[in-house]
């Protein structure tokens, strides 16, 4: 997946954000970042309950999960701009070809985790995040195009002061 473009469209919506909420002296955006990333994670797998909760005859919402994981996206793409990690392409063949789902998500939170301390584990953060694409049966084409939806929302967001 080449991340290129993408990290060059979150730059824009990182500017605007920016704008609109100044960082604060003191503030440490990378660890809000992380955290928030760590947030859409749970809120991904809570659109997919059948991954993990075995006590609920509750069923996926694959759309419903799409936006989340999208969620997570931006997020990754915001922290790679900001700290410079790795941007440009993941290769493919560098997926642990793993048919977990939770551990996939699991291990993508362990990553999201490490990135203040380890730089590859942004990189490695992305890799997982195309496992977890690929797991939950997803195209690169349609985390793309609602990436850029998405985008375009949370452009709207902050003109109306969201």
């Amino acid at each position: 997946m080449n991340l290129d473009k993408l990290f060059e469209v979150q730059r824009g919506l990182d500017a605007e954000i920016t704008k609109n909420h100044p960082v604060v002296f003191g503030e440490n955006r990378l660890r809000k970042n992380i955290l928030a990333t760590l947030t859409e994670v749970a809120e991904c797998a809570n659109e997919f309950p059948e991954v993990f909760k075995f006590w609920s005859n509750k069923k996926n919402d694959k759309k419903k999960g799409l936006v989340e994981l999208v969620d997570i996206l931006h997020f990754l793409l915001s922290i790679g701009n900001e700290h410079e990690h790795g941007h440009g392409l993941i290769q493919v063949e560098e997926l642990k070809k793993s048919s977990d789902i939770a551990d996939c998500m699991i291990d993508m939170c362990f990553q999201i985790s490490c990135i203040e301390f380890v730089k590859e584990a942004h990189t490695n953060s992305f890799i997982r995040f195309s496992e977890l694409t690929h797991l939950l049966g997803f195209t690169w084409h349609e985390v793309e195009e609602a990436y850029l939806a998405k985008n375009k929302l949370n452009y709207q967001r902050q003109d109306t002061g969201y």
